[in-house]
């Protein structure tokens, strides 16, 4: 006689056919985040809202019967049935009981049709003697004065049993719910299988959780357990119990959170698929049917005999598909076109691919694997096909788009109905919690359900639309599995990489997040005291830290979150050793202690791991390519939004303009503006420019938007920021009221709120704006006031280091010194970085020569190194160069700075050291030979110019320069046509890589234009050179090119006045401006207008007090003006003149004492005015 037992566990996901207190679950449009947001709620307070219930409880009741029936067809298919059939608790409302009485009458199958709460109502009543309860039975029941909430209907051999639940579980507790101190007494049931008699002892929820305390009236075969639990975990030591005992042990849970599955002994010999990782034997979450054979007889492990037993057998592991639900219809129809492939190999390629994709549930993703990896060696037989490769469709839709139309319609019956609600009444806030959740659920089940009627209201469009729906559930596959660790998402600034976490964060069970910001100067010991959480209580040594100290510190950590982690980087490699080795040892820590680790970040890590499967990738795109209909969607709101109508512009023009932007929705929202203000035409002939790559297009839709002069002071303090300002710091740096000023900007989205309503530059706009715009005074009380409110923020939570590290930096910023971060040189390290992108350098070396002594990791070195050359120390800055050079031969490119900041003062003989360092450690890099070029390029060492930069040429994947710079020399050579050619191929390289640097793209420009028009070739010359003279305003080489194509046209008044409007330009970068003033000089150099050239060349040289060519221009400017004077008897004004250009001279020659042209100088000086230059006080 055969002992085997076929049990199904069909997971649902629900609404739970639980009444209790003022909830009413199956009369709800969706299960609320918080109980308290749902419609039986607002029933409760008296909101009219009892026709919605019953509309809700009518839509589901008919769909979820449609549901059970079509499982049950599905069962019945199977040959045998199964002997044994669990639903979750709260999956069967009475209502749908006589469907699933008649199956069991029909297949012989015992089923425990999960539980619903006991209404005594005169139609349940009916339903309970139409399933053959007796009177008495029922009048017990109704007739109680215990409470009885939950029963579970088990049909067995035609007859019904209603089993009461002994044990509340806490939501099913009242106000006149008592403790339960005493536990019935329960058996199990009698079922016969086969012939046999099978003991089956039913358990319900809190049952199972309180088992040892249960009394048990006698032994049985199987245990089952049906829950309604948000996690399986609490279930898993009463089960791993009844399995020691020698018990077969079924459990089913609430399909929304997964775990049901089958228990029992297996041997370990045996390669169970469904026992071993990922599954171990548990559904993951979502509709799934798991059938089984088990072996009552055998429920121990067999030794010592020539044929064991198998106890275990996997009949049919399918997911419930609803084909009207596009995620998983297609899905289903490609499995089964798979499965009829003829070829296991081809089977196992086309189940590759499809594993890729986004959409696959997770339990789809755990079968197709496993059947790949069987198709791949040739063992996906027929049996395993049927055993795992089917799936249960339904032609339904699916609950999450049941409930997005539920939800809708109650969410603008609500709306329309609360306008005539009185406030002092009701409490209306009761409304906004239930209008804020349909809300959320109309959003989450848009890109799933037939288009809505339109517009809920206009401020929710925006959010609809932008979806991260796919990045989010391919997240939550992430945190589902539990081999894969660490997540690296990957994607530009501010296009959503922590929207799409925090959406999978929220679907899931994961709510203890711990995050760590990483700044550009972040230290190893930062790091390392966030993950410790204890900063200041002791100081951190990493050389002592091992990795079970940063274990100890991540138990009860579900999450770490790691922003902004491209910071950790140096160009492409770690920033240092310490970090490397350092980060390496909290990756560790969290992996071994279960901890999900998300980086964040803008460029990819050198993460490398034995186990590649630990590791996890993604890129977070725009609303572009497969999302490029969702990008048209959101451009449309924002045509709308500006007053204008979607259906005017026709939709390849948006679809383009979409993927040019990259789907970036603040710039989408610009370009709306753009439209507005100029047309289609003008917007779609600034995209032209630059394909692919929009910051160019920022910068012209930026002028559209109008800003006042507080407005953009405020901007430009907000770009010099590395965390959330503090809006206080904002408000008492100004000594007039600049509220207004916030609320516009706001409205405008040019800046946002982040936590504790502190504010921030939106990504994208951060490199537009510049702090050092703003004028010294208002710069330094924002130091102050930013210092003063960090303090503030650091005193509330001591946790934040990060605070106390801004307060510090601020500080010091200001002027001042502050210790608050302790031993921490993060301040003082980001503090020189600041002073040396001020071009501050004096500030920058005391700052960072405080830290040397302290640290000398590879980034520090690099640091002071840099501003050891901007500062002249070239003997210093070449020793630390070295040193970095020799732990990383690879680092031309600090090599190539201090080489080209050496060029820029004179220093040739610094320049070439440098390269020959180099040269000699056989490092052939693009950056070293464009320097190299340019050192010979100073020496007229024409020829050997042109090789270094062909070589450039041929070697470079992103170096523009060696273009343009062979291109000069080209047309300095008069090889006008080679000149045209190369440029040309510098601007094609830059467009097909996608290169973002226009500075590099428009010199580059701007020389072919100048060659085309050397070349008398004005018609080719003209649009190239009238774009950049129309687009980049700002640059003073694309002015004076301009300027000399209106000379070649119209005469010198054409030009003059090119340079005129040159003038009423502003200039964003302190560089520019330097050129700007240059060559404005030069320009009146040529028109003999020498006073204005000072005067230009005197600007110039303020921006830019170590550049020697300026210097040079300005000193001979001086000195022609000294000597013009003096011809014409004017002796005090040319004594002037010569004194100030004996000053400069005496400058340069400290930076370059050989420097022909200035001893020139020096002589004259001294025999035409007896100036001796070196009794001279320098400027």
């Amino acid at each position: 006689m055969s002992s085997l037992v076929r049990i199904a566990i069909c997971q649902l996901t629900c609404h739970p056919a639980i009444y209790t207190g003022s909830e009413m679950w199956p009369e709800e449009p969706f299960i609320p985040q918080k109980s308290k947001n749902t419609l039986s709620s607002l029933s409760v307070q008296g909101f009219p809202v009892d026709h919605l219930l019953e509309h809700c409880r009518k839509t589901y009741l008919q769909w979820h019967s449609e549901r059970l029936r079509g499982i049950l067809a599905f069962l019945k298919s199977l040959n045998p049935r199964p002997s044994l059939l669990l639903f979750p608790e709260g999956a069967i409302p009475y209502q749908c009981l006589k469907m699933i009485h008649k199956y069991s009458s029909e297949t012989e199958t015992t089923v425990l049709a999960g539980t619903h709460s006991l209404q005594k109502t005169k139609e349940a009543k009916s339903t309970y003697k139409e399933l053959g309860l007796q009177e008495k039975t029922l009048r017990r029941l109704f007739e109680s004065e215990e409470p009885i909430n939950g029963v579970c209907p088990v049909f067995i051999s035609n007859k019904t049993h209603l089993v009461t639940k002994k044990i509340f579980s806490p939501y099913e507790e009242t106000d006149i719910s008592l403790e339960q101190t005493q536990f019935p007494k329960i058996g199990p049931y009698q079922v016969s299988i086969k012939d046999q008699a099978v003991q089956v002892l039913p358990l319900i929820c809190a049952e199972a959780l309180n088992f040892p305390r249960m009394r048990i009236a006698r032994d049985y075969d199987i245990c089952t357990i049906i829950a309604y639990n948000k996690t399986p975990k609490p279930y898993e030591a009463i089960i791993k119990m009844l399995v020691q005992n020698k018990k077969i042990v079924a459990f089913c849970n609430e399909g929304k959170y997964g775990g049901s599955g089958i228990f029992l002994p297996v041997d370990e010999r045996r390669p169970l698929w469904w026992f071993d990782l990922p599954a171990k034997g548990h559904l993951p979450r979502g509709d799934a049917i798991l059938v089984a054979d088990v072996d009552k007889d055998s429920v121990g492990v067999e030794v010592g005999v020539a044929l064991p037993r198998n106890n275990f057998s996997l009949i049919n592991l399918s997911s419930i598909v609803y084909n009207q639900d596009p995620r998983l219809a297609s899905i289903t129809k490609q499995i089964e076109e798979i499965r009829n492939l003829t070829d296991s190999s081809t089977r196992a390629g086309v189940i590759k691919d499809l594993l890729y994709k986004d959409s696959l549930d997770q339990l789809h993703r755990m079968r197709l694997a496993y059947l790949q990896q069987l198709a791949k060696n040739g063992q996906d037989n027929e049996k395993w096909w049927t055993a795992i490769g089917t799936d249960c469709i339904l032609s339904l839709k699916s609950l999450e788009q049941i409930e997005t139309e539920l939800a809708y319609y109650c969410y603008s019956n609500i709306l329309e109905e609360s306008l005539y609600y009185d406030e002092a009444d009701k409490d209306v806030t009761q409304v906004s919690g239930f209008l804020s959740e349909a809300q959320s659920v109309i959003k989450d089940g848009k890109n799933i359900t037939a288009a809505l009627p339109a517009s809920i209201t206009a401020a929710e469009e925006r959010e609809y639309i932008i979806d991260r729906e796919a990045d989010a559930s391919s997240i939550v596959q992430f945190l589902d599995n539990p081999r894969q660790c660490v997540a690296q998402m990957s994607g530009m600034q501010g296009i959503g990489k922590s929207a799409a976490i925090e959406k999978a964060l929220k679907q899931g069970r994961y709510s203890r997040v711990e995050k760590i910001a990483i700044q550009e100067t972040s230290s190893a010991e930062y790091i390392a005291a966030k993950v410790l959480k204890d900063p200041l209580s002791k100081p951190v040594s990493l050389e002592e830290l091992e990795e079970e100290d940063f274990r100890e510190s991540l138990n009860g950590t579900d999450v770490l979150w790691i922003h902004n982690a491209e910071n950790l980087l140096s160009r492409t490699r770690w920033r240092n050793n310490e970090i490397a080795q350092l980060f390496l040892k909290i990756l560790k820590a969290a992996i071994k202690a279960n901890v999900k680790v998300f980086l964040e970040t803008r460029a990819t890590l050198p993460l490398e791991f034995e186990d590649a499967s630990l590791y996890y990738r993604r890129r977070i795109h725009g609303l572009e390519r497969k999302l490029t209909e969702k990008g048209v969607d959101y451009l449309d709101y924002q045509l709308r939004r500006v007053g204008l109508s979607p259906v005017d512009y026709d939709y390849p023009s948006k679809e383009k303009i979409v993927n040019k932007l990259g789907g970036h929705p603040t710039a989408l929202a610009l370009c709306a503006d753009a439209i507005c203000d100029e047309g289609t035409t003008t917007v779609m002939k600034a995209l032209e420019e630059r394909t692919g790559f929009y910051g160019k297009f920022i910068k012209s839709l930026l002028r559209n938007i109008a800003i006042s002069d507080d407005e953009r002071i405020i901007l430009n303090l907000l770009s010099g920021c590395r965390l959330e300002v503090p809006r206080e710091a904002i408000l008492e740096t100004f000594s007039k009221a600049v509220t207004p000023c916030l609320r516009n900007l706001m409205q405008y989205c040019l800046i946002e709120i982040g936590p504790g309503s502190n504010l921030r530059l939106p990504g994208i706009l951060s490199s537009y704006f510049y702090f050092d715009e703003v004028v010294p005074e208002i710069r330094n009380r924002f130091h102050k006031m930013c210092a003063k409110h960090y303090k503030i923020l650091f005193s509330k939570d001591k946790s934040k280091i990060e605070y106390a590290i801004e307060a510090d930096l601020q500080e010091i910023l200001a002027g001042g010194e502050s210790r608050l971060s302790g031993d921490f040189i993060d301040s003082q390290l980001a503090a020189a970085q600041n002073h040396f992108k001020s071009q501050e350098y004096r500030e920058a070396k005391k700052t960072i020569d405080k830290v040397i002594p302290i640290k000398k990791t590879n980034d520090i070195l690099r640091l002071s190194a840099l501003i050891d050359a901007k500062c002249n120390s070239f003997d210093s800055a070449i020793l630390k160069a070295k040193k970095v050079f020799v732990k990383n031969p690879n680092d031309t490119w600090l090599l190539s700075e201090i080489a080209r900041t050496a060029l820029s003062q004179g220093r040739d003989d610094i320049a070439e050291k440098l390269v020959t360092t180099a040269r000699n450690a056989q490092m052939e890099d693009d950056t070293i030979l464009v320097v190299y070029g340019r050192m010979l390029l100073r020496r007229n060492e024409l020829q050997n110019a042109e090789m270094a930069f062909e070589r450039a040429c041929k070697i470079t994947k992103r170096n523009g320069w060696a273009f343009y710079y062979l291109g000069k020399i080209y047309i300095r050579l008069d090889r006008l046509d080679d000149a045209i050619d190369v440029l040309l191929q510098g601007q094609e390289l830059m467009y097909e890589r996608g290169i973002k640097s226009l500075r590099v793209l428009s010199a580059i420009q701007t020389q072919l234009g100048l060659a085309y028009l050397y070349n008398e070739d004005i018609d080719k010359a003209e649009p190239i050179l009238a774009t950049l003279f129309e687009e980049q305003t700002e640059n003073p080489e694309v002015m004076r090119a301009y300027a000399f194509l209106s000379l070649k046209k119209e005469g010198i008044e054409s030009a003059h006045e090119a340079y005129e409007k040159l003038g009423r330009v502003r200039i964003k970068s302190r560089f520019d401006r330097s050129q700007y003033h240059l060559f404005y000089g030069m320009f009146y150099l040529g028109i003999e207008e020498k006073g204005k050239a000072s005067q230009e060349f005197e600007e110039a040289h303020k921006l830019e007090k170590n550049n020697v060519y300026i210097m040079m221009k300005l000193a001979r400017t001086y000195y022609d003006m000294a000597v013009e004077s003096w011809v014409d008897g004017d002796l005090d004004v040319a004594k002037k003149y010569a004194y100030d250009c004996a000053a400069l001279v005496r400058k340069i020659l400290k930076f370059d004492s050989d420097n022909k042209a200035a001893v020139d100088l020096q002589i004259g000086l001294y025999s035409r005015f007896e100036i001796e230059v070196s009794k001279i006080e320098m400027v």
